[in-house]
């Protein structure tokens, strides 16, 4: 584990200060995004899969903790993050107007691709030890990519 340590600390102050900065973009556009019944959704699933990085990043940096241990906290983590996320692409699929609908459906499709990438990362930590990091350091850099998309779409695409 300690030869993650410095990827993991430079994952937890980038995923903090990405995750202030897209709050912060997201209070810019705000009577936008709350007039639409699907953009809020968007606007939380982006600061749920950063702050996903952070708490992820900071748990594998918790001194004493065994490989199942950290592979039990960040795969309930997960799950959770998983079970929400879910119940936000399902609302925003049904409340979106139809000739939209496919945005909606291709963005779920990518969000539950990079939470799948998380949990099979999660399991692999659980049963084969530190293997399954070389599957949560990509599934982190994912998630920033999600984050970012959704970040666009809402600070960017919103005022065109």
């Amino acid at each position: 584990m300690t030869a993650w340590v410095g990827f993991f600390q430079v994952q937890a102050g980038a995923s903090a200060s990405l995750l202030g900065l897209v709050f912060v973009g997201l209070s810019v556009s705000f009577a936008k995004i709350i007039e639409s019944p699907h953009l809020p959704n968007r606007a939380l699933e982006a600061l749920v899969v950063l702050g996903l990085n952070l708490i992820v990043a900071m748990v594998l940096l918790i001194p004493g903790l065994t490989v199942p241990q950290l592979g039990g906290t960040i795969l309930v983590l997960v799950l959770l993050v998983w079970l929400g996320v879910s119940v936000l692409h399902v609302a925003s699929i049904r409340c979106v107007e139809i000739e939209h609908r496919h945005h909606a459906i291709t963005s779920a499709i990518i969000g539950q691709i990079v939470l799948a990438l998380w949990i099979a990362g999660a399991v692999l930590v659980l049963i084969r030890g530190t293997v399954g990091l070389y599957v949560l350091a990509p599934a982190l850099m994912l998630g920033y990519v999600l984050a970012l998309f959704h970040a666009w779409v809402l600070l960017v695409e919103i005022n065109r």
